[in-house]
């Protein structure tokens, strides 16, 4: 026990959090004026002093004696705000994301410590002595869950407005004293999260953060981004771009390794940036399968640290189709015979031409019927569209 505990039975804390009142008054503001009137007493008690025994230092003690009489007299009370056992609601939000699966020394992951935690601390049953707990997991979406063993920790993103928008929802309406909420990261999903927390801030809900893992990364590569497109043709070539960052592995190589359907397709050594900043490099990926392709980035450094985030999917269409491209061209030149000559290099496309020879007159080439472009440009809309695109040369 301390000095100020000796005197005053109570630890600072609880004066700061707690609220001064009387038992014998309805307002403090009463008090000042109970100190006004001792001041004044002691005032007059000295009126007849005469001057060389008069002193303001008497005049200040007995004023501060009366006050503390007066003080005790009224009977001062501190009242603090708490919590009546089992009559409000606690949440407790954790991150559900495939991130808590990191392992920031290499040995222990960050799920493993938090579960360690709970059961070192007794977190949760003593919550539960005093709260209404309820207990919720988040990724992309929130739910409700009964016990801290039923997280999984594979959610594929951090979205915090799935998490206020459940708790809006079935605590809407009940006492709720606080939420506490437990992740490793930022928010990286939510879009309209300031708007799904306003509704809890304009109740004066306060939010505990508890984060997990650790503050600085040593050793870290991970891919960011992996552009590519949805659809591409049979014995084509995809261009894909690939970002990635690192931290600590500054001008570094790194080896980006490509794979069709757990299949090796390609590698390529890239140079790490500086730390936080976003590099990218771009490949080109030889289509020959048809179907539904699922292409696997992976990006390997040495000691590399935590290596769950340097993979990245990209889902690609691959078609066995032939497209029909129209070329038409009002007059012979030379750059209709190179771009001919170019466009049969690739088997995927189908050119079918029509050049102008003379007035009326038109040289057709790549047409199926005798009858196909007869005429010359399509006159009717089915015609047309069954092209997949146009090249107008010299008109």
């Amino acid at each position: 026990m301390n000095i100020f505990e000796f005197f005053f039975k109570y630890k600072p804390i609880i004066y700061a959090k707690g609220h001064l009142a009387f038992q014998l008054l309805g307002s403090r503001a009463w008090f000042l004026l109970f100190v006004i009137a001792a001041g004044a007493g002691a005032y007059y008690a000295y009126r007849n002093i005469t001057g060389d025994k008069y002193s303001i230092g008497l005049v200040a003690l007995r004023a501060m004696t009366f006050s503390v009489v007066v003080f005790i007299f009224l009977r001062p009370v501190l009242n603090i705000s708490t919590v009546l056992p089992q009559e409000s609601y606690l949440a407790v939000v954790i991150d559900n994301s495939e991130s808590m699966k990191i392992k920031d020394d290499g040995q222990i992951s960050r799920a493993e410590q938090l579960q360690k935690q709970f059961e070192a601390t007794n977190f949760f049953k003593r919550l539960n002595d005093k709260f209404k707990v309820r207990t919720y997991r988040f990724d992309t979406a929130a739910e409700r869950i009964e016990r801290p063993d039923q997280m999984t920790f594979e959610g594929k993103r951090t979205r915090l407005e799935s998490a206020t928008d459940l708790l809006n929802q079935e605590l809407g309406t009940v006492p709720l004293s606080g939420v506490v909420l437990i992740t490793d990261g930022v928010d990286n999903a939510s879009k309209q999260w300031t708007e799904s927390l306003s509704k809890l801030e304009s109740r004066h809900i306060p939010f505990y953060t508890v984060g997990v893992g650790s503050e600085n990364i040593t050793r870290d590569a991970e891919i960011v981004k992996v552009a590519a497109p949805r659809t591409t043709l049979k014995e084509s070539t995809a261009t894909v771009d690939v970002s990635y960052r690192s931290h600590g592995f500054r001008g570094r190589k790194a080896t980006l390794y490509v794979r069709e359907n757990g299949v090796l397709l390609k590698s390529e050594q890239v140079t790490l940036p500086v730390d936080g900043e976003i590099a990218e490099s771009s490949l080109d990926l030889p289509v020959k399968n048809e179907g539904t392709r699922l292409f696997s980035f992976s990006l390997q450094a040495p000691e590399d640290r935590i290596p769950e985030n340097n993979n990245r999917d990209a889902l690609l269409e691959v078609k066995n189709d032939h497209p029909q491209i129209l070329y038409i061209e009002g007059e012979p030149r030379w750059e209709f015979k190179f771009l001919r000559r170019a466009m049969q290099d690739d088997p995927n496309i189908r050119l079918v031409t029509l050049l102008r020879s003379s007035q009326n007159k038109f040289y057709r080439q790549g047409i199926d019927k005798e009858e196909m472009l007869a005429e010359g440009f399509p006159s009717k809309r089915e015609e047309l569209f069954g092209y997949k695109g146009l090249i107008f040369g010299s008109i």
